[in-house]
């Protein structure tokens, strides 16, 4: 007994021996796998530093171990955030499918769970992917769902970061007043909660806007003041960007030397932080960089090396971007074909996102290839087809509005109906009840409930052909109204635009300026009269363009060739100004730009090249023929008065700069001529017998492309 006592003594202690040693095992290989001490919120801590410093790799390692953990402990809210952090790193890292599946893996665990900042931010970085997968729609509707949230659980930080993407997106979608608006309630809800790494998104994002509309002076100003944010917080992928875009805008400059130490620096945190698209974005940079030096051939190179790994990798923005960079680069060199290919290619991708403000811009880009290729017909019809964008885009807002009156309106009949509903209900209900009372005379009750059945079907029926009745006149009253609509705004858009050229027409002007002028009050309003602090950046400055001997071109050679020339002069000025600036045919052969907010200073080069460009035009008529013609340029600068009395208006300066025009008319033509103000003055009428006082006193400064005789 007592020697099988012993053997099941030892068998035991073996079983408990094999025992200890698969628990040891267990946590060997556990700390192998996690490290010691760390818990899954600890790690998922560290992958969020990691990533900021730009160790995406390091950073994704940390995040599968903290999801790791998290499903063990059964944790679902820290695996959801795990799998939410691993979303947006792959994000980063390009790697848009098993971004899209963690997304959906987070989503999928926080949404039994109810309104959240959890979820919300789940549909942010979801909002985030369809951004970069260039699918804006779906990116605004995710973000939705993400601000309704924000706004219920009153999450002001998660409400500035949905702001800034908010913004983001229109600005893709070439919707700029709306980006800025944004953007600028973004940048007061991070100032409002003091958190630097929104300030800097903001204050980029301000740069961005800036650059779409042209402005690369003011661009240049919040990029650099955005990379000097990001310098400061450390995170090394906002460095990398914020100087991407200081060295665009500086090639926009023509500043090409500093550009490329800004895209140097990029180009090797992107390589350090292992982000490859963001790698080949800026290799696309110092390509064109290269080409606007005059190193075209390695440049075409390196954009169709890009273009192949953008379209493999599924990196749609980037293969846009490098296509557009191509279209500039063949356009230049003359293949105008290559070009185009390039182009539409962009214009159907970006048509098909409902981008239209950006496509506006791409049919600008088409309208000036085609124009320097002599394809005068062809840069025409491109201009006319991106006017028909721009009154879709200014009617969006309008029919959204129509759209949700009609949908108030279809509630409210719903609501009658159901009343009615209820009313038939209680109607029969109270029958119902009566036949009861009456009982005792079955067979009249009988008789008048057929009688009664037999009077609502026929009243059913008369409600069915009332009803029918109603919705055709509805219908057609529906159609009327689309109708009227279609042609109030017809009649509009033809009331603001000039319909030879496709420019706008003074009536635009004098819609438009009131709030310019307002604004150039206000930068003004502290000025002492000190040239040494005049406002920079704060002028508008009217352009008067009249082309020189336009009647002997219409007595010479027909009205359909001077058309043709005031088409053509139309795509120059466009071209030459910026799209911000407001160009207006004004009368006849004269033409008004206002080039806004610039520095006064700037104008005689801008005249100059204007001049030279007209001059230098072929001018291409049907018939095949080609001539030259040049134009004379007057311009004046806003604001003249000082600005509280306010006492010279903006008709004043363009007076001021018909008198300038006048000038160069009695002159030599083929030249310009403008008037500044040396200090704050206040002008008299009429203008043509002041303007020769105040230059004499020294308070009106002439200057001019001529000598006067």
């Amino acid at each position: 007994m007592s020697d099988i006592h012993g053997d099941c003594f030892y068998k035991l202690f073996a079983v408990a021996k094999l025992l200890l040693c698969a628990v040891g095992l267990t946590l060997v290989t556990a700390t192998a796998v996690w490290p010691q001490g760390d818990s899954a919120e600890q790690l998922l801590a560290a992958s969020e530093a990691a990533d900021d410093a730009g160790k995406l790799s390091e950073a994704e390692s940390l995040v599968r171990q903290a999801i790791a953990i998290a499903e063990a402990e059964q944790n679902a809210q820290v695996a959801a955030a795990g799998q939410r952090q691993l979303g947006r790193l792959l994000t980063a890292l390009n790697r848009y499918p098993e971004a899209e599946a963690a997304l959906q893996r987070s989503l999928t665990a926080l949404e039994p769970l109810g309104n959240s900042e959890s979820l919300a931010r789940t549909l942010t970085a979801i909002a985030l992917l369809h951004r970069y997968r260039a699918d804006y729609p779906s990116a605004l509707e995710s973000l939705r769902r993400a601000h309704q949230i924000f706004e219920e659980i009153d999450d002001k930080a998660g409400l500035q970061s949905t702001y800034h993407i908010y913004g983001v997106i229109y600005d893709l979608m070439g919707q700029q007043d709306d980006a800025l608006e944004w953007h600028l309630q973004a940048l007061e809800l991070a100032r409002e909660l003091d958190y630097a790494p929104g300030i800097a998104d903001g204050v980029y994002a301000l740069g961005e806007v800036h650059r779409e509309l042209g402005e690369h002076d003011v661009a240049l100003e919040y990029f650099r003041e955005s990379l000097s944010l990001d310098e400061a917080s450390g995170i090394s992928r906002n460095v990398a960007y914020s100087r991407i875009k200081v060295g665009a805008t500086l090639t926009e400059l023509k500043q090409t030397a500093e550009a490329r130490t800004h895209y140097q620096a990029a180009l090797a945190l992107f390589e350090k932080s292992n982000t490859p698209r963001d790698y080949q974005w800026a290799r696309a940079h110092l390509a064109y960089l290269g080409a606007v030096e005059g190193d075209v051939d390695p440049a075409r190179d390196t954009l169709e090396d890009v273009l192949a790994r953008s379209v493999a990798a599924d990196w749609p923005r980037l293969a846009n971007h490098a296509r557009e960079w191509l279209v500039r680069l063949e356009c230049k060199a003359g293949h105008t074909e290559v070009a185009l290919v390039h182009l539409d290619k962009v214009l159907q991708d970006v048509l098909q996102q409902q981008a239209l403000g950006r496509a506006m811009r791409l049919y600008d880009m088409k309208s000036q290839c085609l124009e320097s290729a002599g394809l005068s017909a062809q840069a025409l019809k491109a201009v006319r087809e991106r006017d028909v964008l721009e009154s879709r885009l200014f009617d969006s807002f309008r029919t959204s509005v129509i759209a949700a009156m009609q949908g108030e309106a279809e509630f409210e009949r719903a609501l009658e109906l159901a009343q009615k509903d209820k009313a038939l209900a209680e109607l029969a209900l109270e029958r119902e009840t009566t036949r009861r009372l009456v009982g005792f005379a079955a067979l009249v009750t009988l008789f008048l409930l057929a009688f009664l059945l037999y009077g609502r079907l026929l009243q059913r029926r008369q409600n069915r052909r009332l009803s029918e009745e109603v919705r055709e006149k509805t219908s057609a009253l529906t159609e009327r109204n689309a109708e009227l609509e279609d042609a109030y705004q017809a009649v509009e858009r033809a009331s603001v635009t000039d319909p030879l050229t496709g420019l706008h027409n003074r009536r635009f002007l004098e819609d438009r300026i009131e709030n310019d002028t307002a604004r150039a009050l206000r930068l003004y309003a502290n000025w002492d009269g000190n040239p040494e602090t005049r406002p920079t950046d704060a002028d508008l400055v009217f352009f008067m363009v009249d082309m020189d001997n336009f009647k002997s071109i219409n007595d010479r050679l027909g009205h359909a060739a001077g058309d043709a020339v005031l088409s053509q002069v139309s795509l120059v000025l466009k071209r030459e100004f910026r799209e911000a600036d407001l160009v207006v045919r004004w009368g006849g052969e004269e033409f008004l730009v206002v080039a806004r907010f610039i520095d006064h200073r700037t104008s005689p080069a801008i005249a100059q090249r204007v001049c030279a460009e007209i001059a230098s035009h072929a001018f291409r008529l049907d018939d095949g023929s080609v001539f030259h013609c040049t134009c004379s340029i007057g311009f004046a600068a806003y604001p003249l008065s000082q600005p509280v009395s306010n006492a010279a208006t903006w008709q004043d300066v363009v007076e001021l700069a018909d008198q300038a025009l006048y000038a160069v008319k009695q002159g030599p033509r083929n030249g310009w001529q403008g008037y500044f103000m040396m200090r704050p003055l206040d002008p008299k009428r009429p203008m043509a017998s002041w303007v020769p006082t105040a230059v004499e006193s020294g308070t009106l400064q002439v200057v001019r492309s001529f000598n006067p005789a």
